[in-house]
Order: C-alpha cells, then structure tokens, then sequence
C-alpha cells in the first residue's frame, strides 16, 4: 500500500506538471510570473525561460530548467473559445539538479510527454513515461481545473530504480505493475478500482534487520502479491493476496476510511514453517500454524487473533501494546513439541496470559488437566526406592509464570491422590535455553527433592535422597545396600 501511495503521488505530480505548464500562464501559477519577469527583465530569464509564444492560434514554450532539464509546449490555442490542442515533452536528465528548485533530493532521470485537448473547462490530459524504468502511460481529464477522472497503467517498474530515484533506502527488489481505472475522482466521491501487483519480490533482509533491530539476521524472503482496491466516496476497499517463502496473507476486505485515517481489515495467515520465525520470536520452534482474526485502526489499533494449536484452541486480543490471551485444551505434549523442548509431560491446559510488548512483561495462570509424564530418571529412582509408580498417576494442578523478557520465574503446583509435584521460582532463560530448578516430589510418604540445572534440552539433574534414607523405605533400602556390600567382602 505504500507503494502505491507513492506511484499515485508521483502520477499526480506528473499530470500537475502539465497543468502547472499549460494553464498557469492564463491565472497566477508557475508561468504567469514568469511571463511578467520576462518583459520586465528579459535578460535574467533567458537561461530558464527560453521560447515564450503565444497568439490567438499558437503556443510554442520552452523553459529550460538548467541544462540537463527542460520543458517544452507547443500546439494551438484559441483565445475566443480557450480551447487546447497542444505536445508537451517534460525531458529531466539529471533530477539531482533540481533539489533547489523543488526541495527535495531525487536521483535519475524522468521523462514524461503526450497531449493536452479540450477547453479550460474540461480538459484531456494523456502521456507516457519511463518513470523508474517503467512503461507507463495515463489519461486524465480535468474539469475546471480539477481531476474528474483517471486512467493508468505502469508495467514492469523497477522498485531499485523507484528507491533509487525517490533517494529513499532499498527496502526491496521487485516488479511492480498497476492497472487504474477511476471514473470519479472528485475527492469524497470517489470511484473506480484499482489493482497491483508484484513479481519477484526480494525483501533486503539486511537492511530491515538492521532497521528493526531484530536479534537475529533476517532469513532471504521472497514474495509475490496482488491487491485490488474498490474506491468508493471516501473508502478504499482493498483485497490482497500475498505470498512469501515465510509467511502467506489473504485480506478479503480491508477498508481505509480517507475522512477519519482508520483501518477495518480481516486477515488470515498461513505460517508453513515456525522456525523461520526465530529472527522476530528468537525461538527455535517446529510445525505450521493458520492465524486469523479482524484488525482496526483509529487512534488506537486492536487486533484480534483466533488460532488452533497443539490440538486446542487460542483467543487473543491486541489493544495497542496490551496483549490478552485465552488458551482452552491445549495438549502440553504438542506445544512442547512445537517449543522444541522435552517431551515430558501430557496433559491438557486451559490458561490466560497477559503481557505487555513495550516492556516485554506479563504473567500467565494455567491449569493443568489430567497429566500424566512420561520416562525421565527422576521417576525411574522413585520407582526404583519406593515401588512407587508415578508413570501411573493422573496430575492436576495449577501453572504460572512470570515474564520479564527473555527471563521466565514459573511456579507449578500438580498433585493426584497420593503424589503431588512442586516447584517455585523455577528460572528459565528463552535466549540462553538455561534452566535452574528446585523440585519437590511426594510419592505416599516418600519425599524426594531434585535439582535441574544447565541446557533445557539435556539438563543436569541432581537427586537428593537425605529425606528418603530416613523413612522407613529408606531403612530398608540402607540395609539391603549393606547388605550388598558385606557380600563383596
């Protein structure tokens, strides 16, 4: 879209050019000044103002903006009817020399020529160009003195030739082509459509790392996209179907109200590969996910998101920089699949989580339905020293963690009808993988104690079994050790 913005702007200037040629010298534009500075001072303009002629048949113009750059008018006029009938050919070598005349720095050239016909009243503007190396052509027509309506066409423009001459940084290559037909463009009233389209797209990756600060380097993106936009009065209704080797979005309407600058859109996106993801998320995932939802833009922006994963569903809100999210029967065995982490535990996990992305901080309160682990060798020693069998247990329980960016402070609280599991101020670290915990297991009336500390994904674990050896389990298990031993010997 802000593409498009700016090939419409840059289309305008070029028809505003021609009027500001032809029309002016008639009213009190760019010309008439001139024209009055050229009899008064007919030497300090010669270099600007070349050929001026005009008679009750004839208009034959020259300004020659420096000598690289020049705009001629030539054709008949008469001044009983103000009809036109005049070639225009507006011939910029060397934009870079013009930033003292309008401004603003631009690099290139710029060629535009065509026809002007009618009467002041209701004029027909039509020309070609090679703006940013593109084959475009246009028809216009103007009635007093303002745009009725507009007919485009630009094919093959250059974004690298469009970046480079508008002097602004190289966001992207790409091919750019767009097809407009507006047949009304009296501002609130506007109609027609407009469609566009990109081939061989290629985001700098480099560039917009460096721009929005990502972590982690931009991976090579391609994209392709085609957009159709209804305009109507002061709406812009706009489709959009656009595919990258990252991501695909659909928007089947998204509508910008020009009156009050706000945004009404759906949206869907299809994610094919989570882990592509690491530059914006810096987290290593796997699997695919499907996001849809409605976003709205005034004063404030609210985006909402619907999605299903790891086999349950998520409802989440955006306002501004507040994010709200709900989580019903998410299977923790598949979001720890999609985290790439260990796949210990299986259950079933309602929660909500709010968080703020200004502060990167929030909280999320779970909880936990019908656990069971899976093989660890935690469990295997209490197993072993009990002859308990916590495999068989079925948890429930509650889940919360505290987030202060990459820094995660969770607290879990699982029991079943004669164990329980306990952890508090457990630290996780989603940029290091490092994980240090203090975990209590209650297996009848054994108590164990554990320590996991260092990679999340192959942790030290150390096992404390003071409290055990204790016990009257533990008793026993001292006396068959002894007993071991005295065999040895």
């Amino acid at each position: 879209m802000k593409y498009l913005v700016w090939l419409i702007g840059i289309l305008a200037a070029l028809v505003a050019i021609v009027y500001v040629i032809v029309f002016t010298p008639f009213g009190n534009g760019l010309l008439g000044p001139l024209v009055e500075s050229k009899i008064q001072e007919q030497t300090k303009l010669q270099s600007k103002l070349k050929t001026f002629r005009l008679s009750m048949s004839e208009i034959d113009i020259l300004i020659e903006l420096n000598t690289n750059n020049s705009v001629t008018v030539k054709g008949n006029y008469s001044l009983l009817s103000k009809d036109l009938d005049v070639v225009y050919a507006v011939k910029l070598e060397k934009l870079d020399t013009l930033k003292s005349l309008i401004g603003t720095e631009l690099n290139g050239a710029l060629h535009v020529d065509g026809t002007i016909k009618g009467a002041l009243s209701l004029m027909q503007v039509d020309g070609q160009s090679d703006l940013a190396g593109s084959n475009t052509k246009f028809e216009a027509s103007i009635k007093n003195f303002n745009p009725a309506t507009v007919k485009a066409t630009i094919d093959n423009l250059s974004f690298k030739n469009l970046f480079h001459m508008l002097n602004q940084p190289h966001y992207t290559d790409g091919v750019f082509s767009l097809n407009a037909d507006i047949t009304d463009a009296s501002s609130g009233s506007l109609k027609g459509k407009v469609v566009t389209s990109i081939k061989k797209g290629l985001l700098n990756s480099k560039y917009i790392t460096k721009l929005a600060e990502f972590k982690s380097p931009m991976p090579r993106t391609t994209f392709n996209s085609i957009t159709t936009t209804t305009l109507n009065g002061n709406i812009l209704d706009t489709k959009v179907d656009l595919n990258s080797n990252i991501a695909d979005l659909d928007i089947k309407s998204a509508k910008f109200n020009i009156q009050e600058s706000s945004i009404n859109s759906d949206y869907k996106v299809k994610i094919s590969n989570l882990d592509k993801l690491f530059f914006v998320t810096g987290q290593h995932m796997k699997g695919a996910i499907t996001v849809n939802g409605e976003l709205f833009k005034t004063k404030d922006l609210d985006l909402t998101i619907h999605t299903k994963l790891a086999g349950g569903n998520i409802y989440a809100v955006l306002h501004n920089d507040d994010f709200h999210a709900e989580f019903k029967s998410v299977e923790t065995i598949g979001l720890l699949h999609m985290l790439i982490y260990p796949e210990l535990f299986k259950s079933n996990l309602d929660g909500k989580l709010d968080y703020n992305f200004a502060s990167a901080k929030g909280d999320f309160v779970g909880q936990v339905i019908d656990g069971n682990f899976a093989k660890n060798k935690t469990f295997n020693l209490v197993k072993q020293y009990t002859k308990f069998d916590m495999y068989r247990e079925s948890f429930n329980g509650y889940v919360g963690a505290n987030i202060n960016k990459e820094n995660i402070l969770a607290t879990i609280d699982l029991y079943s009808t004669q164990a329980s599991i306990k952890t508090k101020d457990t630290k996780l670290n989603t940029k290091t993988q490092k994980i240090d915990s203090d975990i209590t297991i209650q297996a009848k009336k054994n108590t164990i104690t554990a320590n996991i500390k260092g990679d999340i994904n192959s942790p030290k674990v150390k096992v404390d079994l003071e409290k055990l050896i204790k016990s009257e389990v533990g008793k026993k298990v001292k006396e068959e050790i002894n007993k071991f031993f005295k065999k040895l010997f």
